[in-house]
């Protein structure tokens, strides 16, 4: 089957003009994301385009000095785009950086030392410093793919894995000193040439949807976070504890485990708010959660319940455990006095403890009626604590 013969020229330029295509779409779509490398991979796109346009125009300009600019520019647009993930991942200017930025520099200068006048081995230099920058960019997205919400990541990584395989037949002796000087003239060369033109098209779409992708993926994962923190205290809110706690349970209910909480109530809170006014009981409100979080253990899941209230999920605790940590909790309280504009205010709360050995029928019931009847115990143990005369903790009779 004869198949049409494929111009290199016109494939190169087509994927130079896309590349710049892709800048101002990352430019447009980037408005929303100040700070996290969108210039970078932009001009990433912008250079990339310029070098593919050279490499067309290198049988109608000076062949070997147009073919040489255009590498010099691939390798800077490959250092621009590694640049640019390591400042999607809020990474500071390090020395890494001004290495990755210095390869691009170096393999020209190492041309004209080690190569001379032989074009062959510097298009093979060329090519070497390409394959050691794609594996600088591997290792930044292996070495942070934990901290990257989505997939995005994995389909940068494909990319750089299709375009190094790409890349690496041309960095061996022996092998063609250009794209462009060799002209396919079987069928398996005009299926390679073909292929190899696809190949540096879709790497450049790969990887401005890969970084848009990651993008989008922060910016979701941010408003999750977001919807399940309290504004005001910044703590955890009642959703979340309940997106924890659905995740736990299963475990503890299957190992019979102990779950518990202590449920805390800002004392004379609404006194507060009526006579110092709404921004005083922010700050109160505040001031709390502050203190309970310096006090807790990671292990004590800690979260606004709502209103003046506050609640803690202790897991793998027995009695004698839980009141202690209660304890702690009312005394941080009662010791830590908040300062408004020099006027010193004393704040204390009250707390209920109830626990509950959970069994593996349990873990058939819904979340909320597991933990809902638990948390009114703790609610009565916490009242029983305020007609005792506050500022202390009180023990479910339940437990």
């Amino acid at each position: 089957m004869q198949i049409p013969f494929l111009n290199p020229e016109t494939a190169f330029a087509m994927t130079g003009l896309s590349g710049w295509s892709l800048a101002v779409l990352v430019g447009v779509v980037g408005r929303r994301f100040p700070r996290q490398g969108v210039a970078w991979i932009m001009l990433s796109m912008v250079t990339f385009g310029a070098g593919y346009l050279l490499i067309a125009l290198s049988k109608t300009l000076p062949t070997e000095a147009t073919l040489l600019a255009s590498y010099v520019l691939l390798g800077l647009a490959s250092a621009a785009a590694t640049l640019g993930l390591r400042r999607f991942l809020l990474r500071r200017w390090d020395r890494w950086d001004t290495l990755i930025a210095l390869i691009p520099v170096v393999f020209p200068v190492l041309w004209g030392v080690v190569s001379h006048d032989d074009f062959a081995r510097r298009v093979q230099l060329v090519n070497t410093g390409f394959v050691i920058q794609i594996a600088v960019l591997c290792t930044v997205i292996l070495r942070a793919r934990k901290g990257i919400a989505g997939n995005g990541w994995k389909l940068m990584l494909l990319g750089a894995g299709i375009q190094a395989l790409t890349v690496l037949p041309f960095a061996f002796p022996g092998s063609p000193p250009s794209t462009v000087d060799h002209i396919a003239q079987s069928t398996a060369e005009q299926i390679f040439t073909w292929a190899l033109c696809v190949v540096m098209f879709l790497n450049l779409q790969l990887s401005v949807l890969s970084y848009l992708m990651m993008l989008q993926d922060r910016l979701n994962d941010e408003e999750r976070v977001a919807a399940e923190l309290d504004a005001l205290t910044q703590l955890p809110n009642r959703r979340s504890l309940e997106r924890r706690l659905a995740h736990m349970l299963p475990g503890l209910h299957r190992d019979g485990e102990t779950l518990g909480f202590i449920l805390l109530d800002i004392d004379h809170f609404k006194r507060v708010n009526d006579t110092l006014g709404h921004d005083v009981g922010d700050l109160v409100l505040q001031h709390v959660a502050k203190v309970l979080r310096q006090h807790l253990r990671q292990v004590e899941l800690l979260a606004r319940y709502g209103g003046e209230e506050f609640v803690v999920a202790l897991t793998h605790a027995d009695t004698q455990s839980a009141t202690k940590v209660a304890e702690r909790l009312v005394q941080a309280v009662r010791d830590t006095p908040l300062l408004i504009d020099g006027a010193v205010h004393q704040v204390t709360v009250s707390a209920g403890v109830h626990l509950q050995r959970l069994s593996l029928a349990d873990g058939r019931q819904p979340l909320a009626e597991v933990w809902g009847p638990m948390i009114r115990e703790a609610d009565l143990a916490m009242y029983a604590a305020k007609r005792a005369g506050r500022d202390r903790f009180a023990v479910s009779g339940n437990c």
